[in-house]
């Protein structure tokens, strides 16, 4: 089955049916409009399908805990509610007394246990 993309990304997890679609022919908030292409499904990695070509689509939802424990005012994760820890790699944008412009660092920090796939897992 053959979908449409962006042609700027064309690995981005959001696929279209038709290339008339009006979420994948809107304008960008800067820059030039990207052109359309057409991917096969197989090569698309992690894929969810765009909310108005496929309204029958399934939907996962999730629920998150607020911690107590933390007590941060807003349901974060944490070690305490399910969040699983995972390392970020971060590069300096603008240089301070400890790190110049354009170093990179690991940083520990708790994600969403759907989310994890995404960063390297401790």
């Amino acid at each position: 089955m053959f979908v449409y993309v962006t042609e700027s990304n064309p690995y981005r997890r959001r696929f279209h049916r038709d290339e008339s679609c009006s979420q994948l022919t809107k304008g960008p908030a800067i820059g030039e409009s990207q052109e359309i292409v057409e991917i096969s499904l197989d090569d698309l990695p992690g894929v969810l399908p765009c909310l108005r070509c496929f309204p029958d689509a399934p939907r996962a939802r999730s629920a998150h805990q607020y911690c107590y424990t933390c007590d941060t005012g807003k349901v974060r994760p944490c070690q305490h509610n399910g969040g699983v820890q995972v390392f970020m790699v971060r590069t300096v944008r603008k240089g301070s007394l400890y790190r110049d412009p354009g170093e990179t660092f690991t940083q520990a920090r708790y994600v969403w246990p759907e989310n994890a796939s995404k960063y390297i897992l401790v």
